[in-house]
C-alpha cells in the first residue's frame, strides 16, 4: 500500500532570517525609493501618453531603481525626493486641509463652468461649428500633404535628427552626466525635505 502524497513532505521548518535593524531600514528605504520613482514615472507617463504608457513607465522606472547602476542611483534619488515631498505635503494637508478645500472650490467652479458652457453652445452652436472646422482643416491638411509630401519629409527629418542626437550623446555622454546631476540634486532635495544637513 502506498503512502499519501503529503506523507513525504518534510516537517522541518525553514529557518527564519532575522535582519538587523540597519538592514531592515535599508530595505524599507530602497522599497520607498522604488515606489516613489515608479509613482513619478507612472504619473508622468499617464499625463503624457495615457494609462498604458503610464503603467509601462512605472514598471520600467521601478526596474531601473532596483538595479545597482548609475541609472538606478538616479532613479532612487528621484524616488527619495518624491517620498519626502509626499510626506511633507501630507503633513501640510493634514494641518491646513488644502485638498478638501480645493475639491469644494473645484466642484463649485466646475458646475458653474459646465452650465455656462452649455448655455454658450446652445446660443452659438460652438460644438457643431468646431466639428465642421475640424473636418475642413483635416481635408486641407491631407491635400497639402499629398501635394508637398509633408509627412515623408517630416519622417525623414525626424530620423536624421534622432541619429544626430544619438551620435552627439555617444560622443559627449550627455545622458549619463545629466543622470548623475539629477541623482545628486534629488538626493540633496530629499535630504533638505527631511531636514538633514548631511551630504548624499
Amino acid at each position: 500500500m502506498s503512502s499519501p502524497p503529503w506523507a513525504s513532505v518534510s516537517t522541518e521548518t525553514t529557518p527564519q532570517v532575522d535582519y538587523s535593524e540597519e538592514e531592515q531600514l535599508r530595505r524599507n528605504t530602497k522599497g520607498a525609493q522604488i515606489g516613489g520613482v515608479a509613482a513619478a514615472a507612472g504619473v508622468t507617463g499617464l499625463i503624457v501618453s495615457g494609462p498604458l504608457l503610464g503603467v509601462a513607465a512605472a514598471g520600467g522606472a521601478a526596474y531601473v531603481a532596483a538595479g545597482n547602476s548609475g541609472a538606478g542611483d538616479t532613479a532612487r534619488g528621484i524616488g527619495d525626493a518624491v517620498v519626502e515631498g509626499g510626506r511633507k505635503a501630507k503633513e501640510y494637508d493634514e494641518e491646513h486641509h488644502v485638498v478638501g478645500r480645493t475639491m469644494q472650490v473645484f466642484g463649485r467652479v466646475a458646475s458653474v463652468t459646465a452650465r455656462k458652457a452649455q448655455e454658450i453652445d446652445e446660443e452659438y452652436h460652438v460644438v457643431d461649428r468646431t466639428k465642421e472646422a475640424g473636418v475642413v482643416a483635416a481635408q486641407r491638411a491631407k491635400e497639402i500633404d499629398e501635394e508637398h509630401g509633408v509627412w515623408e519629409k517630416t519622417k525623414s527629418a525626424t530620423f536624421a535628427t534622432g541619429r544626430a542626437i544619438r551620435d552627439f550623446d555617444q560622443r559627449h555622454r550627455v545622458v549619463e552626466k545629466t543622470g548623475r546631476g539629477i541623482a545628486n540634486a534629488s538626493y540633496w532635495l530629499a535630504s533638505k525635505l527631511r531636514g538633514d544637513d548631511k551630504k548624499p
